[in-house]
């Protein structure tokens, strides 16, 4: 069971693709690529997969000052929601080229 389901539920974009968060009754699954993966809550806003890709880290989601779900991360990737509108390209400093 997820609490709030629904606050989570929705489209989220990377540079990698797409992932979509949809409420099942009372549980949240990820859909990526036409699988659709349970997620079992561990914390507040933190989730598990058990998959062998996508369970390497877990899916966090990332709220607004308000509270709203805005992006969501795993591992190095990030997705942002369809309410996001801050940046998404962040230049790295010349001064820390190798």
């Amino acid at each position: 069971m997820v609490e709030n389901a629904a606050e989570y539920a929705g489209l989220y974009t990377s540079d990698a693709g797409e992932i979509t968060l949809e409420v099942e009754g009372d549980r949240l699954a990820l859909v990526s690529e036409g699988s659709s993966l349970p997620l079992l809550q561990s914390a507040p806003d933190v989730f598990l997969l058990d998959d062998p890709v996508w369970g390497l880290y877990p899916l966090i989601a990332v709220r607004d000052a308000a509270g709203q779900v805005m992006e969501v991360t795993h591992g190095p990737a990030w997705y942002r929601g369809v309410a996001y509108t801050g940046p998404t390209d962040f230049p790295t400093p010349e001064a820390w080229a190798a």
